[in-house]
């Protein structure tokens, strides 16, 4: 679906969308103000905890939606693009119905009835997609996405509020959130510094470049994060109240988070870097030759990319272990990092941009690595030891579909099926004869989901 409304928009619709969630993303984690990891992590919970928890939500969301729809115009003139307004007024809109949600969602994920969660979070995404594809559909152009994601927060809303029992009305006397504020506001802080730094380039650039080039890399960003845009948040969700449980009853988390890196390392190297191989293709014959200037922009981000998904595992195990302020701290190492980097990498452009963002990420992953590593019982070499360990069948694979590639010549739809093909088949192979120790573990985990 998302394929398919990128073919039917324009780089210019992205360009504005993506400026509009600019904003959206900064504001989104005040909305919570930590207090959802707060809900997980507690020992016990009170009726009247989870009613102030409610009650202040909703005051931060809805003064962070007027403060947004105040400010639009204002936006709007900053980046040259007065189409910004009006999409900004209808999105600020979303950060109130975030009110509504963050404590129906934090206490099912602290019974982990992930089930539920899946269900809604699915409901609305396909609800949402199929109403923006139709949209585009239609020619409303960015408005398609506007609408799309408006009634994806409203469905959800609606949704977890039918399937969450609420002990009461919220409960605007915050007297005693004090000290569960102090380790909240860590969190939003870090959260923050997160939304800052995964969007300083889409800032740079929409200064910088343009309207049409920031679609353009927008498109390229959003592809190659698309599969951990759509399993990493969950993933963490999920990872948040289980190193929780296991640090409460006296197991060993740092062996968990070991555990997640080197796991989704092997699922994730073929996954991005086969996006990377095969994007030369794909792009003209899937989405459109309007979108051709995505492609080396795509195959630079995607490289990096497992990379991104083991920095994103440690942030919810500092958070379950109680290192709020260590897990701030590695965010404004990394903002530091990615804003110099990408703005150096922006005067030459969309190559240069993404550049300097895989760059950055690299370097980010060291710095939270190894001061990690510092303070908690984890060999910050051996993570990345197995991150390389699961890169050589990826590579072996791209040498095999390269190979392909100059040895038969394909052309369209044809050479795209056999690249996905040949590149399936190798990679499968390599961690076979490489890492089978490893594939043997995964096998046996889906086995046991499936039970």
């Amino acid at each position: 679906m998302t394929l398919y409304i990128i073919r039917l928009l324009s780089p210019q619709d992205y360009g504005t969308m993506a400026l509009a969630m600019l904003f959206i993303s900064l504001l989104s984690p005040l909305t919570e103000f930590g207090l959802g990891a707060a809900l997980i992590k507690a020992e016990t919970l009170s009726e009247t905890f989870i009613r102030q928890t409610l009650g202040f939500t909703l005051t931060v969301a809805t003064t962070l939606g007027l403060i947004l729809s105040a400010t639009a115009h204002i936006i709007a003139n900053l980046f040259n693009t007065p189409a910004l307004t009006p999409v900004l007024f209808t999105l600020a809109l979303t950060l109130l119905i975030s009110g509504f949600t963050v404590v129906p969602r934090a206490l099912l994920l602290r019974k982990l009835n992930l089930r539920t969660i899946s269900l809604i979070e699915l409901t609305g995404t396909l609800s949402g997609g199929i109403l923006t594809l139709i949209l585009a559909y239609l020619g409303k152009g960015v408005w398609a996405l506007v609408w799309g994601m408006l009634f994806t927060h409203i469905l959800n809303a609606i949704l977890f509020a039918c399937f969450t029992t609420l002990p009461g009305w919220p409960s605007f006397d915050f007297r005693g959130l004090r000290k569960t504020l102090a380790f909240s506001s860590w969190v939003t802080l870090e959260q923050m510094l997160w939304k800052l730094w995964s969007q300083a380039d889409i800032f740079i650039i929409g200064l910088t470049l343009g309207g049409t080039q920031l679609g353009s890399y927008s498109v390229a960003k959003e592809l190659a994060q698309l599969p951990q845009t759509k399993v990493q948040g969950t993933l963490n969700a999920v990872a948040l109240p289980a190193y929780a449980e296991a640090h409460r009853s006296g197991g060993a988390p740092n062996y968990y988070l070991c555990k997640y890196i080197r796991l989704s390392a092997i699922l994730s190297f073929p996954v991005f870097w086969g996006i990377a191989i095969t994007a030369p293709v794909f792009v003209p014959q899937l989405l459109g030759e309007q979108w051709l200037d995505a492609v080396l922009p795509l195959q630079i981000i995607s490289f990096a990319m497992p990379v991104r998904v083991a920095q994103a595992a440690i942030s919810p195990f500092l958070q379950a272990l109680g290192m709020a302020r260590l897990s701030f701290s590695n965010m404004g190492i990394g903002l530091v990092l990615m804003a110099v980097a990408v703005a150096i990498g922006s005067q030459a452009g969309l190559v240069g941009v993404s550049m300097g963002w895989s760059i950055a990420a690299c370097a980010i992953l060291l710095v939270v690595i190894f001061r990690t590593a510092q303070i908690v019982d984890i060999s910050a070499l051996e993570v990345l030891t197995q991150l390389c360990r699961s890169a050589i069948p990826a590579v072996l694979m791209a040498l095999c579909i390269i190979s392909f590639d100059f040895t038969i010549n394909l052309e369209g739809m044809a050479r795209l099926a056999t690249q996905i093909l040949i590149g399936a088949a190798s990679y499968v192979a390599a961690v076979w004869l490489l890492n089978r120790r490893d594939a043997q573990e995964l096998l046996q985990i889906f086995r046991r989901s499936r039970a």
